[in-house]
């Protein structure tokens, strides 16, 4: 018996919800390593972009993974793949296309080497700009000395980028936490540069999953357990 591993797998559906193909990714050339994926884009072509993380088989027994992005067209025929990251555990959890024709994806990294550079310590927000062929453009991190996890990505009315997630840290990025983790939001500039964050939270934990540009401002949907500080009221649990 051969060892079993999850198998990433993109579908397409019509208007109905009926399939109408299926492609199995990681049984493309490119790789059959364990894999996961989280977030896909449609491009302006019509092409299709996924992303989420792939194991480093090159290190048997570990948990290291790579953030993984893969480029499949309409129909689901495989056209790249690119991975992403050091020797830690790295992942993409959201992307987006830009309007330059490149590509947005944001996670989390707690690798000091490789592709990543500037770990504030543990994990931190990772965003990364790709160009069409998934060639890397540039890298920024977000965070502090505790754990940080970028969520969400959006590109903004302005050409700058819009990010959001969660936050352990009262320092680097983030100065300002109420207790466990807060939600925070970013705003990048279109080099990758922070223009400002704001964390939001209680005394118990806060995540956002999701930030969306609206008429005059952006909106974050998650999950909250507090009912102190910014939060008024809890139903119970999260």
């Amino acid at each position: 018996a051969g060892s079993i591993h999850s198998v990433s797998r993109a579908y397409k559906l019509n208007s109905e919800g009926e399939l109408l193909w299926q492609s199995s990714l990681t049984d493309s050339p490119t790789t059959s390593s364990p894999s996961q994926c989280n977030s896909v884009v449609e491009d302006a072509t019509n092409n299709l972009v996924i992303a989420g993380y792939l194991n480093n088989s090159n290190t048997p027994g570990t948990s290291n993974k790579y953030a993984w992005i893969v480029k499949i067209d309409s129909t689901g025929n495989f056209i790249w793949q690119n991975t992403f990251g050091g020797t830690g555990d790295d992942r993409a959890e959201s992307i987006v296309a830009s309007a330059d024709g490149g590509y947005v994806f944001a996670g989390r990294s707690n690798s000091t080497d490789g592709d990543v550079i500037g770990n504030k310590g543990s994990y931190d927000g990772w965003v990364v700009k790709l160009d069409q062929s998934g060639k890397m453009l540039w890298q920024h991190t977000l965070g502090g000395s505790s754990s940080d996890y970028a969520n969400s990505i959006q590109e903004t009315s302005d050409g700058a980028y819009v990010v959001a997630g969660s936050t352990q840290s009262s320092d680097g990025d983030f100065t300002k936490n109420r207790g466990s983790n807060d939600l925070w939001i970013a705003k990048l500039d279109s080099n990758g540069q922070t223009q400002w964050s704001h964390t939001y939270g209680g005394s118990q934990s806060e995540v956002a999953e999701k930030v969306i540009q609206i008429i005059g401002g952006y909106a974050l949907a998650g999950y909250s357990s507090s009912s102190d500080y910014d939060l008024t009221q809890n139903k119970g649990a999260n």
